[in-house]
């Protein structure tokens, strides 16, 4: 840390915080299970979304406009489930302190990918910010705040009597969270936020729009009505002019945010990182970014290496910062001086949505790549490869699938198994081309001995995501077959869910099967379910 001469504002004390959040699960294996499309984390947080969680909490229509008009996933405030929450690597930290005397706290946001909100016990929750990402704003008073991952804060907080006095970080999505108690004495504990209301619909239309350049619109407001409020951005106000030279050219560049739920992929402008889609900028000029969220979910954009002005209603004395949160469905515009060499790293600092593909590298044109890196650089732009497998061993029959895929290109082999009676089968192996969360192309070979001779057979078709969150596909084969099915689950309890899917083929006719299953960890489902050819069974869902 680095204490200027003749800091602005002076305190008894001063002291460090740096949040992190710790799984006990292997962040590998976490990523997989993100990658396959289950939600195991929701559940394991209680906020796996369903009907009877909808009815519980009165958010019917809104779980149906979601699911039925909209084909929106359910909202997910934070991916992965956290063991614990630490300050300072412990859930609770303490510094002494004395009634009266003052602390400038500089809070760091280490986290892989949690957000929390702060506040204070003491001084009726008072705290004055007045740093953020290391860089003076003037001082501001909040009670309570939201700090993205990657940010940095510096608050005054005060010891008002006899006491420890708590300043809580509680995780986002309410999972839990960590203390710094200050003071001696007994413990006085800030309030609790607000849980989230996870089956409230998002009026796009309502959400808080960030300060655009030239307009007369305020935007950003600190606080929500339902006492959890945003990032303090719209309060900010540098001491000093950060306006860039006005001599300068302006190269602007539009970043639209982007991601799939389902297949956890996330991209910028429709890419994931790769060496063919650098941001080129020149040395000596101004550089704007816009930042356009078109997801459900926040995202820290870091920029290494600089510092840039976030654009706010205060003009010229806009803040200065080196990661900004670009809220769900919303706009943010930074602007830096190009006044660097060779390569820096942009990216959205929840560390999943980065190692998935949500980062690009901004090059100075006439820069050349240290040789230190040459034969490394590669590296950078990998995109690894899963692998997982659904099985379905019931006592009438076997179905299930098996995938191997990195973010654009998918193989998967399909079946179903009489494997009781006449050994009847249906199997599927494709290739398949992902765009995203609504198409894929793919083809392949389908075998079949189904109500007949066995056919062998290339094929080619589509996926696609239809209203009612309805997953279909088509394909026509080499042959002439035609065949087109459609189907879908619904989470009934956070365990207890239901399921159906009807196919028709022109030569083998139509089925379907109805079904239910009850989640008992992540790797089993008990199954039961009718097909109207295999007739009635039950068994398991095995997750590989």
């Amino acid at each position: 840390m680095i204490r200027p001469p003749s800091p602005r504002i002076k305190t008894d004390h001063d002291y460090v915080l740096v949040l992190s959040d710790w799984t006990n699960s292997d962040p590998v294996e976490i990523m997989r299970t993100l990658k396959r499309g289950f939600d195991w984390n929701a559940l394991r947080k209680g906020q796996l979304q369903s009907l009877a969680g909808a009815i519980e909490k009165g958010g019917v229509t809104d779980w149906l406009y979601r699911n039925v008009s909209m084909s929106l996933p359910g909202s997910d405030i934070s991916d992965i489930y956290y063991d614990a929450f630490l300050a300072n690597g412990k859930p609770a930290d303490m510094l002494a302190a004395n009634p009266g005397e003052t602390v400038r706290v500089r809070i760091v946001n280490a986290s892989a990918s949690s957000y929390y909100y702060i506040q204070f016990a003491g001084t009726e929750g008072k705290m004055r910010i007045v740093a953020a990402d290391g860089q003076d704003v003037e001082p501001v008073e909040a009670d309570r705040f939201l700090i993205a991952i990657g940010e940095t804060y510096d608050i005054v907080v005060e010891v008002p009597d006899p006491g420890s006095y708590e300043l809580r970080a509680t995780a986002q999505d309410g999972s839990g969270h960590s203390s710094l108690f200050i003071g001696e004495g007994d413990q006085v504990l800030a309030p609790d936020v607000p849980y989230p209301e996870i089956y409230k619909r998002i009026d796009f239309s309502k959400l808080p729009s960030p300060y655009v350049p030239g307009s007369k619109m305020k935007g950003d407001p600190y606080r929500t009505q339902d006492g959890r409020p945003l990032r303090p951005y719209s309060r900010l106000r540098s001491p000093v002019s950060t306006r860039l030279p006005s001599t300068k050219a302006v190269t602007e560049y539009r970043l639209v945010l982007q991601g799939d739920m389902e297949r956890y992929v996330w991209t910028i402008n429709g890419k994931i990182l790769n060496e063919s889609d650098e941001i080129r900028i020149r040395r000596g000029e101004n550089v704007r970014f816009v930042l356009i969220n078109k997801s459900m979910m926040h995202h820290p954009m870091h920029l290494h290496g600089h510092f840039f002005r976030m654009v706010n209603e205060h003009g010229d004395y806009s803040p200065l910062k080196h990661t900004v949160d670009v809220a769900p469905f919303s706009k943010q515009v930074i602007e830096f001086a190009a006044n660097e060499t060779k390569d820096w790293f942009f990216h959205c600092h929840v560390l999943y949505h980065l190692h998935a593909g949500m980062a690009k590298v901004v090059h100075y044109e006439g820069s050349s790549l240290s040789p230190s890196m040459v034969g490394i650089r590669e590296q950078l732009y990998e995109d690894p490869w899963w692998v997982w497998s659904d099985v379905g061993l019931l006592n009438n029959m076997s179905s299930g699938s098996l995938v191997a895929g990195n973010t654009w290109h998918i193989f998967r082999a399909d079946w179903e198994w009489d494997w009781i009676n006449d050994q009847e089968y249906d199997i599927s192996v494709t290739y398949n081309r992902y765009f995203n969360r609504l198409f894929q192309v793919f083809t392949g070979v389908n075998s079949t001995n189904d109500d007949g001779p066995t056919l062998v057979e290339g094929i080619f078709g589509l996926r696609a995501l239809l209203p009612f969150n309805l997953d279909s596909s088509v394909w026509i084969s080499t042959d002439g077959r035609f065949r087109a099915s459609g189907g879908r689950s619904i989470n009934v309890t956070d365990r207890f869910f239901i399921f159906g899917e009807a196919e028709y083929d022109s030569v083998v006719d139509e089925e379907w099967t109805v079904g239910g299953g009850f989640t008992v960890n992540k790797c089993v489902s008990l199954l039961v379910q009718q097909h109207s050819e295999y007739g009635s069974g039950a068994g398991l869902m095995v997750r590989l």
